[in-house]
């Protein structure tokens, strides 16, 4: 069980970063290269070399920003975390101080 509301918006934000890219990631190697292939071989050069050609340019740099991406979320998601949780905290003492303002000028 993830304890702390910072935990819980950090893995909120990781999931969301994570579905995007991962269709991005399918995107760009299913279709790219379908589509790079598709006009390597209409330029005509060979299936074959299109694909090796795809795979030593395109994937390569894909998995290079996949984990740049993955190191900048979990990053980011912490740093927001913390952000968002001490703002919660914030807002919770200040109310907790305004009722006892009230508290002491308004007598039950």
């Amino acid at each position: 069980m993830i304890r702390g509301l910072a935990a819980r918006i950090a893995l909120a934000a990781l999931a969301a970063a994570a579905v995007g890219l991962a269709i991005v990631i399918l995107g760009v190697l299913v279709l790219g290269g379908g589509l790079f292939t598709d006009m390597m071989v209409d330029a005509g050069d060979s299936q074959a070399h299109a694909q090796a050609m795809f795979d030593q340019t395109v994937v390569v740099s894909v998995i290079v920003a996949a984990l740049v991406a993955v190191l900048a979320s979990l990053v980011l998601a912490v740093v927001l975390a913390r952000l968002m949780a001490n703002q919660r905290q914030t807002a919770q003492r200040t109310t907790e101080i305004q009722a006892w303002r009230l508290r002491k000028l308004v007598p039950e």
